[in-house]
């Protein structure tokens, strides 16, 4: 897991026991889990889809600089799903931990639609991965149904999905 983002707990995260809220961690946790989401896929319209069971393990106080990581655990032919673990950067000990914190790629109508980024394992063959690449395409494309665009989506972009899914 890599730890990117530090974090200094300032009074104005504390809640009334004088630790830090866990309010303010869970918009840390969104933010930077976004952030690595839109680095992955390479798109920033994204969306928070889920946020599983939030596990708080130990407190975090006024003056404690925290470390945020975030790992991939899979990624779907519109989503990604993180893990996150948020701990002291001094001790190491874990504040938060959030197995699992799930994105979606959204379109201009606010719906699900395909990323440029696939995870091989999910398919069977090179035409697989073709399939799902030409629909990302062509929903960033206004008239799918135009048959320029799909000469442009086959010719242009084709050739270059190709070559660097059979690794040429």
């Amino acid at each position: 897991m890599e730890y990117k983002t530090r974090k200094l707990i300032r009074p104005e995260d504390l809640n009334s026991r004088g630790t830090v809220f866990g309010g303010t961690i869970l918009k840390w946790i969104d933010e930077e889990a976004a952030i690595y989401a839109m680095c992955q896929l390479k798109t920033k319209n994204i969306v928070t889809k889920l946020i599983s069971e939030i596990n708080f393990m130990s407190p975090g106080y006024q003056g404690d600089v925290i470390e945020i990581g975030v790992d991939v655990v899979s990624i779907g032919e519109s989503s990604i799903t993180l893990t996150v673990d948020v701990r002291n950067k001094d001790t190491e000990n874990s504040i938060v931990k959030v197995d699992k914190i799930i994105f979606v790629s959204v379109g201009k109508d606010g719906k699900s639609t395909p990323h440029y980024k696939v995870d091989d394992s999910a398919f069977k063959s090179i035409d697989d991965k073709l399939d799902v690449h030409k629909k990302s395409i062509s929903s960033q494309i206004t008239n799918d149904s135009d048959s320029d665009s799909d000469m442009f989506i086959n010719s242009h972009i084709g050739q270059k999905v190709l070559n660097k899914i059979t690794k040429k």
